[in-house]
């Protein structure tokens, strides 16, 4: 949908929620929340970017939790996030074609830094940082999280794509900390 303007309109923060799931819940309400990422992910990776089917649906999505999110009731956006040592990682962060520039990818890596700082505070852990895979082509992601204080470190291939890993650290130098944007 187009403003007046003919700029993309933003979807009402009303009509965006996110939903979490892991392997704790229900087996049929994990496979009916997995199964809508998988569509997701096939659009935005394999379709896309090419990545082959089998390299994409790895063996992390069981220890993983995600992130589905909704405009309304349709599927716009999915990342999900493990524990690796004592940082948090987040990867597979997508959102549909149609609803890109529009925040949503934003909404559902804010959504996801509330998650995680709930889950760390709940299993009493105490996380040195947050790790953000991003594809090395995505210059617009990588813009936007080193302005939030992410921190770029090395690239490499992560069995799909060649990503960098930006990093939040618990305390940044600008006195940024993990628990303000968690």
């Amino acid at each position: 949908m187009r403003e007046v303007d003919g700029t993309l309109r933003k979807p009402a923060d009303v009509n965006l929620h996110f939903r979490f799931f892991d392997i704790t819940m229900s087996e049929s309400e994990y496979r009916n929340n997995i199964d809508i990422s998988r569509i997701l992910r096939r659009r935005a990776f394999v379709d896309e970017l090419g990545v082959s089917a089998d390299v994409e649906f790895d063996n992390l999505d069981a220890k993983s939790r995600h992130s589905l999110g909704f405009y309304g009731d349709a599927p716009v956006s999915y990342a999900r996030w493990h524990i690796d040592g004592n940082a948090a990682v987040v990867d597979r962060l997508c959102t549909l074609r149609a609803y890109r520039y529009r925040g949503v990818a934003r909404r559902c890596m804010e959504n996801i830094a509330q998650d995680i700082s709930h889950c760390a505070s709940r299993m009493q852990l105490s996380l040195e940082g947050l790790v953000v895979l991003v594809p090395d082509t995505n210059d617009i992601l990588q813009r936007k999280l080193i302005q939030a204080s992410f921190i770029p470190l090395d690239g490499r291939l992560t069995g799909h794509l060649s990503c960098i890993r930006m990093c939040l650290p618990a305390q940044s130098k600008n006195g940024v900390s993990l628990e303000g944007i968690l």
